[in-house]
């Protein structure tokens, strides 16, 4: 009995533990060889006779593997240089092969990437990107914004990617400036540099089962 009791201690801590594995990088392209840099936000354009702004937002595609995940973080290189207090840093859905503006959500980080480096930006909530899905990394403002901050983003002419996990990143970056309707501009053969790191989600019957052998082990004890 004895025995048995070990050999099921053992199986539910590995179960359990592969349930909430640690995240790790499941896509990145961050050691490729950097290319011009792009710039993402809003400055100023002309002040004479009245103050105009540009607004640029850049867009990036990845697709996930076999499983969905845990999003714990992801990391941006940046080129330096700019101005500014706000720099959104955001994931949404595909809507068409273009990022779906309405939907997705945000990410919280350094709002001021004014110095060359990686910087790491995580969700403001826990989220999970489902599995063979493509999602979009969209950095600035939403179009038509007038606050005056910009970035400039480190680019990559080098589009190959390294994922243990199956996932791809797209080919190229797509662009989009001015007012909201404006159409999104393809840029091929360039790629924002950044990674992913991401953490198994556990399947609910996984939980369950844990929960199961934790109720057994609990009930043996207190006979």
């Amino acid at each position: 009995m004895t025995c048995a009791l070990s050999r099921l201690i053992l199986f539910l801590m590995v179960l359990c533990g592969a349930a909430t594995m640690q995240g790790a990088t499941v896509l990145g392209n961050g050691t490729n060889t950097s290319a011009t840099p792009l710039q993402v936000g809003s400055y100023v354009i002309s002040t004479t006779p009245f103050l105009f702004t540009g607004n640029t937002q850049a867009a990036m595609a990845f697709t996930t593997g076999t499983e969905a995940v845990n999003l714990e973080s992801l990391t941006l290189s940046m080129a330096g240089g700019g101005s500014g207090t706000e720099f959104p840093v955001a994931i949404r859905e595909d809507f068409a092969n273009a990022p779906n503006i309405l939907s997705g959500f945000g990410l919280t980080g350094e709002q001021s990437p004014t110095t060359a480096g990686v910087y790491q930006y995580t969700p403001f909530v826990p989220q999970t990107l489902a599995a063979g899905t493509t999602y979009w990394l969209v950095l600035g403002f939403i179009n038509g914004s007038s606050t005056l901050s910009n970035y400039f983003v480190d680019t990559t002419t080098d589009t190959s990617f390294v994922s243990p996990s199956g996932w791809t990143i797209g080919s190229q970056i797509l662009t989009s400036a001015g007012a909201p309707l404006n159409p999104w501009i393809s840029q091929p053969n360039q790629a924002l540099k950044f990674s992913i790191q991401a953490s198994v989600a556990p399947e609910p019957s996984r939980i369950l089962l844990c929960l199961a052998g934790v109720m057994i082990l609990f009930l043996r004890r207190r006979r």
